[in-house]
């Protein structure tokens, strides 16, 4: 049977083979067609998700999942194993990206070209790492991931609106703009609109907590409710309460990485984030991770000035602007952050040999 359907998936025997014995497999599997932009060409990608946990080619220290990605872009596979490598050297094994190899694939016998495999994006041990809640639970305090997300009123997934506050701000580039709202994906299980709702309320009153600490130096916090209130009396700093509700290192290290890769779609999608409100959280603040589509990044020639963390021009209807790193990056505090990871990474060799 052809696999053409991005939401229906295909039966079907996936094998591993003309590989070495260990990583020879023949287990079964759906397989359908994934992606946005890159699902319209001739060479589509594709989503694997076995009926057992496997592990495929050694990947991710030879751990077992049923779901993998084979990536395949119209115009270049590189970009994407590039941007995976670079993910790996920058974030260290503290925050997940996908491992990834380059395969041959055929469909029915039809050899369709070179791909990448990789991991999907999910909640899952040593991937997003945070609590999935089993059917029918219905509490707010679980794991949640989440995307930036342009495609999201498209897609089966649950969504909500960051409207960044409406502000207008100047960048540190001197460019001023206003931000534009955008769509958020949620990517892990909810089973109720209570669940659906705080992860929303909760998205927008980060971004609120870091826009005031970077931008007016002006401390703020969740209470209990999750509302976004005065942290005077509780953080002496507008760094100290940002950095009680954000993760901002992993922001720093992922904007470092957007930075080398000058991507188009650094604001508009691909853009992921997680939070655990569960009792075994390790992951209570908000925490940017598992980079991931490339296939529009190295387009421009390098040059000295800053990409990611400034305003992006407009193409045709959409502002790729990515808020966080841009108000993130006007508080000194932050892009001390900043300067000093790249400092680090800039004296070894691993940014070299990646």
């Amino acid at each position: 049977e052809e696999v053409l359907s991005k939401e229906e998936y295909v039966t079907s025997i996936v094998e591993v083979l003309n590989c070495d014995e260990e990583f020879e497999l023949s287990e079964a599997a759906g397989v359908r067609v994934r992606g946005n932009s890159t699902a319209e060409g001739n060479e589509k990608p594709y989503r694997i998700k076995f009926d057992k946990k496997q592990n495929m080619l050694g990947l991710h220290d030879g751990k077992e999942y049923k779901n993998w990605v084979l990536l395949k872009s119209n115009w270049n596979l590189v970009m994407d194993y590039m941007g995976f490598t670079l993910a790996d050297v920058i974030l260290e094994d503290r925050y997940y990206s996908s491992d990834c190899t380059f395969v041959n694939v055929y469909i029915n016998g039809k050899f369709k070209g070179i791909y990448l495999l990789c991991e999907q994006n999910q909640i899952a041990d040593d991937r997003v790492d945070v609590y999935e809640p089993k059917e029918g639970e219905t509490q707010s305090e679980i794991g949640y991931l989440v995307e930036i997300d342009h495609y999201a009123k498209e897609g089966d997934e649950y969504y909500f609106n960051v409207d960044y506050l409406g502000a207008e701000l100047t960048d540190i580039s001197g460019k001023t703009n206003t931000f534009v709202p955008a769509d958020y994906s949620i990517k892990s299980d909810t089973f109720s609109d209570e669940q659906r709702e705080f992860i929303g309320k909760y998205i927008n009153g980060a971004f609120k907590i870091l826009y005031e600490a970077a931008e007016n130096n002006n401390p703020m916090m969740f209470d209990e409710d999750y509302n976004v209130v005065s942290a005077e009396g509780v953080y002496e700093t507008a760094e100290e309460a940002a950095a009680a509700a954000i993760d901002l290192e992993s922001l720093a290290f992922l904007l470092i990485h957007d930075e080398l890769i000058h991507d188009y779609d650094v604001g508009e999608g691909s853009f992921y984030m997680a939070v655990d409100f569960s009792e075994s959280s390790t992951m209570e603040k908000l925490t940017f991770t598992a980079p991931w589509d490339f296939n529009w990044a190295y387009n421009d020639s390098p040059n000295r000035n800053f990409f990611a963390c400034t305003f992006q021009p407009e193409i045709g209807e959409s502002d790729r602007s990515n808020p966080w790193y841009i108000v993130a990056m006007k508080a000194e505090w932050f892009s001390e952050i900043v300067k000093t990871k790249w400092a680090e990474l800039y004296e070894t060799d691993a940014l070299k040999n990646a």
